[in-house]
């Protein structure tokens, strides 16, 4: 598994700004924590399938880095728990 945190930015109320994301060797999301810019915030794991691994990290971030737009980082697996411990995880699943 890889661990990544990932900046978004942009204003729409709708998109989260900060997503948590712990991918797999498919280089899909498998656990997704994302918060938006009012505090709010959504949680995605095997128990939502549909709405997480839609699209794959590439292997060289990069090129997303560089757009200007999303600012993706690559954490440890401590970081992303402590990520996730701030939020009741059940109450937000989507």
């Amino acid at each position: 598994m890889k661990y990544y945190r990932t900046y978004w930015l942009q204003d729409k109320p709708d998109f989260p700004t900060w997503i948590f994301s712990e991918v797999g060797i498919d280089r899909l999301d498998t656990r997704r924590l994302e918060i938006f810019n009012n505090g709010s915030a959504k949680y995605f794991d095997s128990r939502t399938p549909f709405e997480i691994g839609v699209s794959q990290y590439p292997e060289n971030l990069d090129e997303l880095n560089d757009g200007g737009e999303l600012f993706i980082k690559e954490i440890t697996l401590e970081e992303f728990e402590e990520a996730l411990s701030h939020y009741d995880l059940n109450s937000i699943l989507s």
